[in-house]
C-alpha cells in the first residue's frame, strides 16, 4: 500500500512551534491524534531521532515524514475505577503519588489499566484535555517509578503547564538507590542523551554531534548502604529515561533497572548468607528500578502561587530503603 504521506524537510521558519501542529499544517488531509500517533511510532522522527508531539521545533531542524495508511479512529478512554494516591487537587490541576507497576497513558495494544484511565473516571471532563490518547498529562513517569506527577484538568491549565515545562521552569527532584557509592558524593553529570545506536528502544549517552541533546543531571548522596546508596537526583533537563541512562554512565546504575543497569544483581559487598536472608527478597520483589519522583515546584496556572509537594516513599522503595537500613545496621554491629 501507498504510504499516506512522506515527506523530508528543514525547519526555517516555524522556529518555537510544536512538532505535531507543524506536520499537521503539512499534511492537512491526515488528523491531528494520526499524527501525534506516528510521532510516538517513529513514522515522524526529528534529524532520526523520536521526539515527543510537544517538541518545539528549532530552526535547522530536519523532519521526516513517512505515515502509513491507519483506519482513522479517535482513542477512546475508559474510566476505570483505579487507586489513586491524590496529593492536592483543585479545579485546573491534580498532583498525585503515582504507584509501581503503573502505565501511566495508554498505547498501542494498552487500552486499560493505565493512570489516564482511572484520572477519566475520578474527572470524566479531562477526557478532552490535552493531546488525543493521554488527556491531562503534560510530562510522564516510568510504568516503575513511583512519586510525585501533576496533571492538568483544563485546556488552560494544560498549556500553561506544558509551557512551563518547555522552558524548564518546573523543578523536579527524584530519590534513587543505586549500585555503589558515588565519589565525589555530589556531583554533576553533564553528558548528552539520544537514541542508542543500535536498540531504539533505548536511550544512551550520545555525542551532539551524532544527535544526542543537551542533558544535565546533579546527584548527592543521602544515605549508604553495605553496596547501594540513597541518592537526590535534580535534573535540569527532561530527557527520556535521563536519571537511568546518567547515573548507569557513571558506573552506578539504579537497582532493578531492568534496562540500563544490573537489574537485580547482589552486590559483591552483601554476603550471599545476608542477602538470602532478606535484602534480596526484597529486590526480587520489586517491579523495576528504585525510582522514586520525590519533590516537584511549579507555578500555579492561574493563581500563579509557586507550589510544591513532597511525596512519601511508596510500595517497594519504601520497604527496600527499611530493609537497608536493618542490614546496615546488623553489618555494622560487633
Amino acid at each position: 500500500m501507498e504510504p499516506t504521506a512522506s515527506l523530508e524537510l528543514a525547519v526555517r521558519e516555524a522556529k518555537g512551534e510544536r512538532l505535531d501542529k507543524f506536520v499537521s499544517q503539512l499534511v492537512p488531509h491526515i488528523s491531528r491524534s494520526r499524527i501525534q500517533r506516528a510521532i510516538e511510532t517513529g513514522e515522524i522522527t526529528v534529524h532520526g531521532s523520536l521526539e515527543r508531539a510537544s517538541y518545539r521545533l528549532k530552526r535547522g531542524d530536519v523532519v521526516r515524514v513517512d505515515i502509513g495508511p491507519e483506519t482513522e479512529v479517535e482513542t477512546d478512554i475508559i474510566p476505570e475505577d483505579i487507586p489513586l494516591d491524590i496529593l492536592y487537587e483543585d479545579d485546573e490541576l491534580i498532583v498525585l503519588n503515582k504507584q509501581a507497576n503503573l502505565i501511566v497513558h495508554p498505547a498501542p495494544g494498552i487500552d486499560r489499566g493505565t493512570l489516564v484511565n482511572g484520572l477519566v473516571a475520578h474527572c470524566p471532563k479531562m477526557k478532552s484535555t490535552g493531546v488525543i490518547g493521554r488527556p491531562g498529562l503534560v510530562h510522564r513517569l516510568d510504568k516503575d517509578t513511583t512519586g510525585v506527577i501533576m496533571v492538568a484538568k483544563s485546556e488552560f491549565a494544560h498549556t500553561e503547564l506544558s509551557e512551563q515545562i518547555r522552558l524548564r521552569q518546573v523543578d523536579k527532584t527524584y530519590h534513587a538507590v543505586c549500585y555503589g557509592h558515588p565519589q565525589p558524593e555530589e556531583g554533576v553529570v553533564n553528558a548528552p542523551i539520544g537514541r542508542h545506536p543500535v536498540d531504539r528502544k533505548k536511550m544512551a549517552v550520545v555525542e551532539e554531534s551524532r544527535r544526542g541533546r543537551h542533558a544535565l543531571s546533579s546527584y548527592r548522596t543521602l544515605e549508604t548502604y553495605p553496596g547501594m546508596s540513597l541518592l537526590e537526583v535534580d535534573i535540569e533537563t527532561g530527557r527520556t529515561h535521563q536519571i537511568r541512562v546518567h547515573l548507569n554512565h557513571i558506573g552506578h546504575s539504579v537497582v532493578g533497572d531492568p534496562q540500563y543497569g544490573r537489574g537485580k544483581a547482589r552486590p559483591s559487598e552483601i554476603k550471599p548468607r545476608d542477602w538470602d536472608s532478606g535484602i534480596g527478597d526484597v529486590v526480587e520483589r520489586m517491579p523495576g528500578q528504585a525510582l522514586h519522583a520525590r519533590r516537584l515546584s511549579f507555578r500555579h496556572p492561574t493563581t500563579e502561587e509557586i507550589m510544591t509537594f513532597e511525596a512519601p516513599w511508596k510500595d517497594h522503595f519504601a520497604e527496600l530503603l527499611e530493609t537497608l537500613r536493618e542490614l546496615r545496621q546488623e553489618m555494622e554491629e560487633p
